[in-house]
């Protein structure tokens, strides 16, 4: 069961992780707000969800972006 009114947080290290990622595709297929937060800009984790943040932290630095 997926709530419309629920976000759901993907946090995965690589973005690319297969069960992570088949479960954003789920939770978005359903209707499911989800926000990624990645430590890979562009990884795909962070390209199906809606809305992310990817984290280096070598750098301390982060990159928010939101895209509807």
């Amino acid at each position: 069961m997926v709530d419309p009114d629920t976000l759901y947080v993907a946090v995965r290290q690589s973005g690319e992780t297969r069960d992570t990622l088949m479960a954003v595709q789920e939770l978005r297929r359903k209707g499911g707000q989800v926000i990624g937060a990645v430590n890979v800009v562009g990884s795909a984790i962070g390209r199906e969800s809606g809305t992310g943040c990817s984290c280096t932290p070598a750098r301390r630095s982060a990159v928010c972006s939101t895209r509807r």
